[in-house]
């Protein structure tokens, strides 16, 4: 934050967590009202600055991210499995769409990980930089899933795979990723 372009980066963290407010990741508390055993993870913010085709900085990209380094394994998180799909698979389900002349299109999910539920108590540190006036001793109890986190992708998973199942989707028994 002393480098000349402070100012974007403070900004991008003000967008970062406008972000975490907005898909209520998470709920300021004070630190005594953390049980005993659990453990207070500290954050960081992430900086990246985003290019454009000719290299010029366009956007000044920051990501608030949990230290999951320090989490417990059946304190703070159980399961950390989700699937990823093969290069081979991706290959194949566009081979065959091809071939039928079927029209292909993706999906990005903006913040994908900040989608997925929290089944364990987690407590983490305010990042430097953005803790909240008259409220920097608190701390914040995660309601949702965060980068850096052991259990961030498997919660996204599941929840993906929730709302899929729901639209009655089912998954490939060979490619657990792949729904039809």
């Amino acid at each position: 934050m002393a480098a000349e372009d402070a100012p974007e980066w403070i900004e991008g963290l003000e967008e970062e967590m406008n972000s975490l407010r907005a898909h209520n990741v998470f709920m300021l508390i004070p630190r005594h009202s953390v049980p005993t055993g659990h453990w207070i993870i500290k954050s960081r913010p992430y900086c990246h600055r985003k290019h454009n085709e000719c290299s010029d900085v366009v956007h000044w990209k920051v990501r608030v991210v949990a230290k999951g380094y320090t989490q417990v394994l059946g304190v703070d998180f159980e399961e950390t499995f989700a699937p990823v799909t093969c290069l081979e698979s991706i290959r194949s389900v566009l081979h065959i769409g091809a071939t039928n002349d079927w029209k292909i299109d993706h999906l990005d999910v903006n913040t994908a990980v900040l989608h997925g539920n929290l089944d364990e108590e987690i407590y983490m540190e305010q990042p430097k930089g953005a803790k909240e006036a008259g409220k920097e001793d608190w701390v914040c109890w995660l309601n949702k899933s965060l980068y850096g986190l052991h259990q961030a992708s498997c919660q996204w998973s599941k929840n993906l795979h929730d709302c899929l199942t729901k639209e009655g989707f089912m998954h490939c028994a060979a490619e657990y990723s792949i729904y039809t």
